[in-house]
């Protein structure tokens, strides 16, 4: 009497993809089984342990300013916009992340002043008293640098001689 024989596969796959068995794509974690004829023409019973392990996926919703960066997937992304990046999870599937990237401008102004020779003005926490162009970097509403620019006009002083006669 020629015995039964029985097998086992398990077997792992990830979301998307398939594995054939008994003649069908399989996709879905279960256990399936098939029925063949082993070498001496009795049954052979083979079973399959499917597991399917899931995609993952994640958003980032990330502000930075301009002329920063910011790195994803050994990216430096530094134009506001969407991006999709496909990375490996724990399981060894596609992990889909999806990044929102806003980047905020840096804001400019400038503005002149014009003192007399002897006087100061204060700017940048100085007292500057010198004809120049000074600039100063605070932080705008969005958090982001703000480039501020002096044009100081010193002016100055002025002298001059009357000669004046008069009666008696």
């Amino acid at each position: 009497v020629n015995p039964k024989t029985f097998g086992t596969i398990n077997q792992t796959i990830c979301q998307g993809t398939s594995f054939l068995f008994n003649g069908i794509n399989r996709t879905v974690s279960g256990t399936y089984l098939d029925t063949l004829v082993n070498a001496k023409g009795c049954d052979s019973f083979l079973t399959l342990n499917l597991t399917v392990n899931p995609k993952t996926f994640a958003t980032i919703n990330q502000t930075i300013c301009q002329g920063n960066s910011f790195l994803v997937n050994g990216i430096n992304r530094t134009v506001s916009g969407p991006y999709l990046e496909t990375l490996v999870n724990a399981k060894g599937c596609d992990s889909i992340l999806t990044l929102n990237l806003t980047v905020n401008p840096k804001t400019f102004g400038s503005f002149s002043q014009t003192i007399c020779e002897g006087s100061s003005f204060l700017f940048n926490g100085v007292n500057r008293s010198v004809s120049g162009t000074y600039l100063d970097t605070l932080v705008n509403a969005k958090g982001c640098d703000s480039i501020l620019t002096l044009n100081l006009i010193v002016n100055p002083k002025t002298f001059g001689t009357i000669n004046q006669t008069i009666c008696q």
